[in-house]
């Protein structure tokens, strides 16, 4: 027993002779370092492999496209819809990831309209052109200012400061 939250990172359930003992099927997977490691939590916990799977429905997860389980943080996050497409594929071969259908849909973001996306002027993903084309636009900036350098938009990627130059032409 000694070293072994220091090993694990978590507390464990352990006999009196201090080897892990058949405490809840979850506390497995801690000890296995968040990785699905099935053999191994079956050697800890003595339980039939098909029984840890059942016992962690909805906490790991079988993931199609590489064929190894997941914990539910690590597979229910991500791109969700495409996780969804490629369960609803295999579903029609197969109900084996109905489950996974039904988690990813749950957590799957709700589709936004157009009026709901905001944007924001000094948005540091915003490319320097457009908002140099919105400045142009709103300001009604002579183009030949624009286009000779006299006015026009710095951002640095370093400090996030956005600049704008020539401001007194």
């Amino acid at each position: 027993m000694d070293g072994w939250y220091d090993t694990y990172g978590s507390a464990c359930y352990f006999n009196a002779n201090g080897s892990p003992n058949n405490g809840p099927t979850s506390s497995g997977l801690v000890i296995a370092k968040a990785k699905v490691d099935l053999p191994y939590m079956e050697k800890l916990t003595g339980k039939d492999i098909d029984i840890l799977i059942e016992d962690l429905s909805g906490v790991i997860y079988k993931n199609p496209l590489t064929d190894e389980w997941e914990t539910a943080d690590e597979y229910l996050s991500g791109n969700i819809r495409g996780k969804i497409e490629d369960c609803q594929y295999l579903c029609g071969k197969s109900s084996e990831y109905a489950i996974n259908v039904q988690a990813l849909k749950a957590v799957q973001p709700k589709e936004l309209d157009a009026s709901e996306i905001e944007v924001r002027i000094g948005a540091t993903w915003i490319d320097v052109q457009y908002i140099e084309d919105f400045m142009s636009d709103t300001f009604e900036t002579p183009a030949h200012l624009l286009n000779r350098d006299i006015i026009g938009v710095q951002f640095s990627n370093i400090t996030g400061e956005w600049n704008i130059q020539g401001k007194k032409c």
